[in-house]
């Protein structure tokens, strides 16, 4: 999917951040949200989470979204436990890539 434009919250929150950085900051923010859209569009939560922090109406989001954190790496560390610590089952089980797991596995720290 060809990335063509930033939703209205998104570039809301980019034009509510305070920008410490220079332009290879923004560059590379940019390059990562692209890299993290699953659409046509970036939305907030493709974005960093300072980013998102710095935007007075996507801080209401960030309970919800700490919350299906939270749920994501309980499910994960379930799964494991209940497939004996195959990644491959457990990727299974869960309806994502085994690269995926890894991926979540770091992000949650459960490596």
């Amino acid at each position: 999917t060809k990335v063509g434009s930033f939703s209205p919250a998104a570039r809301s929150a980019l034009e509510h951040y305070r920008w410490p950085g220079n332009i290879r900051e923004l560059r590379n923010i940019v390059e990562r949200s692209i890299v993290m859209c699953s659409g046509d569009q970036i939305m907030p939560h493709d974005l960093p989470d300072d980013i998102i922090s710095s935007s007075p109406e996507l801080q209401q989001d960030e309970g919800f979204k700490s919350a299906v954190r939270g749920f994501e790496r309980d499910l994960i560390r379930r799964t494991l436990d209940h497939c004996d610590n195959d990644k491959k089952l457990a990727a299974k089980m869960l309806g994502i890539g085994l690269s995926s797991l890894y991926r979540k596995l770091d992000e949650y720290g459960l490596s």
